[in-house]
């Protein structure tokens, strides 16, 4: 028998994440196919005209029949319209006759090749037969017509990414969104094919405006999902898939999605409910049986993973890969003889599964016929001779056969794969260091070192893998190795000022960035952090002026442009904050950050006015907001309407009854009414919320001196203490 058991006799099915539908078909989902139509104006008093008008109400209410009827009379006055031809190919798409329709698409573009509606009809009726040249043709016809059509470029955009041309679908989901920003299903698939192309950030901001269009888009959330599988981030992937699935309980891609998750983090029940709840919308679909197994076999419950497998056999007969793990099952059951008979149940199906071959060298290895397992993992490396589980476990059958020679020369062909030379090891401690596994990464670069001790990109990574551990002196000691052999190394001097900035030693983090910048002026993360780094040492001009660099190069980075406003609001530049906030809305005029700081701005130089007009703007945007809500009170105190402000805090508080700052507030308004009761009730409150803050102490000091009340601290602490948690109505606190 085996010294070690290495679970090395999975199937290589992998659970790749699930994409699942993406708007690469057309608009309006529920129907077969989708016309597209420009407004056009019908005379009443043309019987043809009318006869159009007829057929598209009947149309708009699906009675294709009646549509049809019309469209037919239509065309017996006039044969060559092409509208009335565009309509009748709009019909028989909208009941499959795709060939038909295309027939009537072509007849329309014979007498007028500009037909619009024509033109993308015929696309769509070739995209939904998957002639996605012929689509992409069509389309780009349609364009040359008029390209102010945002549903044009999503076609077009659906078309060349089925062709695999994912560069030139971005750009046309981009145009897409650029002529209707409100486009979600652009937006979409936009993030998907970002997505596809590993740019995890921009496929989760372009979901993101997807879902704030149309937070019923449970596609979206399962893209979103996607995202954050790619990320490995299973808590935020299954919030996004559960959004998804209460949106459309029967999608099957989030649930084989939302499966993936929970088996990943080793919920395995958890996963196994998702898959119930699959199979209850397709009972016998085998994708779902096979990972209901699967499931079973990583909680050991072999007894319902050997009763699924054979459901899934039942089915399907040539099931190779449910035959192999169903030999597993009985492997893990150590019922050797019964799980070899599976295997080669799966290689008479597939001769060549190299899994089924190694598997059954496994289990002769449990049986202690070292030599018959040896066979079988020889035969696994002729179909896959960089195999090295079988090098592995065929080192391992030579062990317990005492044959040491054996053992060496399979761990050296074990090595001719992965050789322990400079430059396999170098890569290795590279994967390390993506990985994360900056330990594992460090010890692998040593032995680069130790046999090439001028390796300078050794010395650098491992640098990197100790600043990634947080070990930043070490980390600067090998980056000052490197720059030992190259002083003007810029990205040298910006990683070591790195070091020191993420230590918090920003002066000389400004020393490393600075000599960077000098040899290198546009590098914008350098002058970003550079202009922190003068920030959190008080010298705002500096920051400041870093930052305009930073602004320059990057003119619409949000971030940018706030850290700027909010740095001239420090220094007491109101109207240079004013107009950052107002560039920034140039850029994004729902901005509500931006909103937001204008409507406080005007308010705190007193040009109530505007104050109350970006308010009201901010409060469009989102208007449960209570901070906004909070500040427009003061605008309105400003403007000496005393009850308007109470009515905006009593509103903040109803949106946030914890929002302390508004008890403060709205204490701050009865005092001013000589309510000196309410205003008391008010200060306790704010004060049982956040009991460290000072002006709501502050201001409980002066009103207890203005009630002729003794004040004590602690007395106020306790009293306050005795409302926390407590429900209290903000109209008669």
């Amino acid at each position: 028998m085996f010294e070690k058991y290495l679970d090395d006799n999975k199937d290589e099915k992998e659970n790749i994440p699930e994409e699942g539908d993406n708007y690469i078909a057309v608009k309006k989902a529920s129907k077969v196919s989708s016309d597209f139509k420009q407004e056009i104006k019908l005379d009443p008093n043309s019987s043809f005209d009318n006869l159009i008008g007829n057929g598209n109400t009947y149309l708009e209410h699906h009675e294709l029949g009646k549509a049809l009827n019309q469209y037919e009379k239509a065309l017996a006055l006039n044969s060559k319209d092409p509208l009335a031809l565009t309509k009748m190919g709009v019909i028989y798409s909208y009941i499959g006759k795709l060939d038909k329709a295309i027939d009537y698409y072509k007849q329309a573009l014979e007498f007028d090749s500009k037909h619009l509606d024509a033109l993308v009809n015929l696309a769509i009726a070739y995209i939904y037969q998957g002639k996605f040249n012929q689509a992409i043709t069509n389309l780009e016809k349609a364009i040359s017509v008029n390209p102010n059509y945002s549903d044009i470029w999503f076609y077009l955009g659906n078309s060349v990414k089925s062709t695999g041309d994912l560069e030139r679908a971005i750009s046309c989901y981009e145009r897409a969104v650029k002529i209707n920003p409100n486009d979600f299903k652009s937006w979409s698939n936009l993030a998907l094919c970002v997505l596809n192309q590993n740019k995890t950030g921009k496929a989760i901001e372009y979901y993101k405006r997807a879902l704030l269009i149309e937070p019923k888009d449970y596609i979206s959330w399962n893209g979103l999902g996607l995202v954050y599988m790619q990320l490995r981030d299973a808590e935020n992937a299954i919030k996004n898939l559960k959004k998804c699935l209460k949106l459309n309980p029967a999608y099957i891609a989030a649930i084989l999605n939302i499966e993936t998750c929970y088996k990943v983090i080793g919920k395995f029940d958890d996963a196994l409910d998702y898959i119930e709840q699959g199979l209850k919308i397709k009972p016998g679909d085998l994708e779902l049986l096979f990972r209901k197994a699967q499931l079973y076999q990583m909680k050991q419950n072999f007894e319902l993973a050997q009763e699924t497998y054979e459901q899934i056999i039942k089915i399907d007969k040539k099931n190779f890969p449910s035959l192999n793990n169903l030999g597993n099952v009985h492997l893990a059951k150590k019922e050797y003889k019964k799980a070899i008979e599976y295997y080669e149940k799966a290689l008479k199906i597939q001769p060549n599964y190299y899994l089924s071959m190694h598997n059954i060298g496994i289990a002769y290895g449990h049986m202690g016929k070292f030599e018959k397992a040896i066979e079988y993992f020889e035969e696994a490396l002729k179909v896959k001779p960089d195999f090295l589980s079988s090098l592995s476990f065929i080192a391992l059958a030579y062990t317990n056969l005492k044959n040491y020679d054996k053992v060496v020369e399979y761990q050296k062909k074990m090595l001719e794969i992965a050789p322990d030379d400079i430059k396999v090891t170098f890569e290795l401690g590279f994967s390390y260091l993506r990985m994360g596994k900056y330990k594992e990464s460090i010890v692998e670069y040593e032995k680069v070192i130790e046999k090439d001790p001028k390796n300078m990109h050794a010395f650098f990574n491992i640098a990197l893998a100790h600043f990634n551990l947080g070990e930043y002196p070490k980390a600067i000691g090998f980056f000052e190795t490197v720059l030992e052999s190259n002083p003007k190394d810029f990205e040298v001097l910006a990683r070591i000022g790195k070091c020191y900035f993420v230590s918090g030693k920003y002066e000389q983090a400004v020393e490393y960035y600075q000599q960077s910048l000098e040899i290198q002026p546009d590098l914008l993360v350098v002058l970003v952090d550079i202009a922190i780094s003068y920030f959190s040492l008080n010298k705002n001009e500096e920051a400041l002026k870093h930052y305009q660099k930073a602004w320059e190069l990057d003119p619409k980075n949000l971030t940018f442009i706030f850290d700027i406003g909010s740095i001239d609001t420090k220094m007491d530049e109101l109207d240079k904050a004013i107009h950052m906030y107002k560039q920034a809305l140039e850029i994004d005029e729902k901005n509500e950050l931006a909103l937001s700081q204008l409507a406080y701005l005007y308010m705190k130089i007193k040009n109530y006015e505007d104050a109350l007009l970006y308010s009201e703007k901010s409060l469009e945007i989102s208007p449960n907001n209570y901070n906004v809500y909070n500040n427009l009170g003061y605008v309105y105190l400003g403007m000496d309407n005393l009850e308007k402000a109470i009515e905006c805090w009593e509103k903040s508080l109803e949106l946030n009854p914890k929002y302390a700052h508004a008890w403060h507030s709205l204490g701050e308004g009865y005092e001013k009414k000589d309510d000196l009761e309410k205003a008391l009730s008010c200060y306790m409150i704010a004060v049982s919320i956040s009991p460290k803050e000072k002006i709501f102490i502050k201001s409980l000091k002066s009103l207890y001196k203005k009630l002729g009340k003794e004040y004590s601290l602690k007395t106020v602490r306790k009293e306050a203490e005795k409302l926390k948690n407590k429900k209290i109505d903000p109209k008669n606190p």
